[in-house]
């Protein structure tokens, strides 16, 4: 088992974590926020979120941005917004609110979503990269040609070459 370091507050005290509940949205609470909406706007989740009695100024916005505002995409990603998604974290960091404004449509929350699905799947690729470049000399003697057109006079029994070739 790990060894768990907890967090500790300025008083020596370890904090209470506070406790996740699931929030559900009733047919009735999302025509009530639709509505605070229309007069109220987008500006002040605070005076939106006071005419519900159990829901915060947090999971008024989300809701709305996530489920209810059909203005935002809900797609996949094209290589365009890929790319201006990952010039405009260079600038900003992970300021998501600021780059959700530069990537047209989307929310701070799905513009960070995407974010790191794209660190994944370049770690991935990267890692697959350096493995397709390495090579090994088996003591078959046998010349090698690796997916990635390189090649090599020998080959572990791990690897799959793309072709083998014998020299005569």
């Amino acid at each position: 088992m790990q060894n768990m370091k907890k967090k500790v507050n300025h008083n020596g005290e370890v904090p209470k974590q506070k406790e996740r509940h699931i929030v559900t949205w009733s047919q009735e609470e999302d025509d009530i926020l639709r509505e605070q909406i229309r007069i109220h706007g987008t500006e002040n989740w605070a005076i939106i979120a006071s005419k519900f009695k159990d829901k915060t100024s947090r999971q008024c916005r989300r809701r709305w941005n996530t489920y209810l505002n059909s203005d935002f995409k809900k797609g996949g990603w094209s290589p365009e917004e890929d790319l201006l998604l990952c010039e405009a974290q260079k600038i900003f960091g992970n300021r998501w609110t600021e780059i959700a404004k530069l990537v047209s449509g989307r929310t701070d929350n799905a513009v960070k979503n995407r974010f790191s699905t794209l660190c994944k799947k370049r770690a991935k690729h990267e890692a697959l990269a350096k493995e397709n470049n390495t090579s090994h000399i088996n003591p078959n003697n046998k010349r090698v040609i690796f997916q990635n057109g390189f090649s090599a006079d020998g080959l572990s029994e791990t690897e799959t070459p793309l072709k083998k070739m014998r020299y005569n």
